[in-house]
């Protein structure tokens, strides 16, 4: 039963949420994890797109990529309130 999601065990402390509360239905996206979590379970490739949440690491061009653009002085700071020329000018 998805509710089971809602129960927190750690060493320490175990936390049953109230019978009253089982009867609301659990978030979507909890509903979305419970499911992914079956799919995977059965073997099937997931490609979790969750913010802040990759499972997969990020690829050797992207870092080089990154690596480049943090070593640019120029990036160290804030752009101007305007923003920068670069970013302006509207491309055709």
């Amino acid at each position: 039963m998805l509710m089971n999601l809602y129960i927190v065990h750690s060493s320490k402390i175990s936390i049953q949420f109230a019978k009253r509360l089982k009867k609301f239905l659990p978030i979507c996206l909890l509903i979305i994890v419970h499911k992914r979590n079956e799919l995977v379970a059965k073997g099937v490739d997931i490609i979790n797109m969750a913010a802040g949440d990759p499972n997969r690491l990020t690829s050797s061009h992207i870092l080089q990529a990154m690596h480049e653009v943090i070593e640019d002085a120029a990036n160290h700071n804030y752009p101007p309130y305007e923003g920068t020329k670069k970013f302006r000018v509207r491309r055709m």
